[in-house]
């Protein structure tokens, strides 16, 4: 579970395969959370290893929204950050935990 204050929860979207996404806090506008999500399905559907899916998300996210993202993956973290605002998101996929943000460089 995600422990973090400032966004409210959000719908699961209907653009992704929203079966197996679950939506915990976003802080992010529409289409960079689509951008994630897709990243971030990409990833496990290669068969990634956990630090191979935070590198290819960070990589991918780096290079459409300028540096300075982080990605943390996991199925058992806490997480407590500051970021900029408009640009965190936290989720699971099937039993897999994200959090991606961005701070300033």
């Amino acid at each position: 579970m995600f422990t973090y204050s400032g966004a409210s929860e959000s719908q699961t979207p209907k653009t992704v395969e929203s079966s197996r996404i679950q939506i915990r806090k976003c802080d992010m506008r529409e289409d960079i959370k689509e951008l994630v999500l897709k990243f971030a399905l990409e990833a496990l559907d290669e068969d990634m290893k956990e630090y191979e899916i935070s590198a290819k998300i960070k990589d991918e996210m780096d290079r459409s929204y300028g540096h300075a993202w982080h990605v943390v993956v996991g199925k058992n973290f806490g997480l407590q950050v500051g970021h900029v605002p408009g640009y965190f998101i936290s989720f699971y996929i099937d039993k897999l935990a994200f959090a991606v943000f961005k701070t300033n460089p």
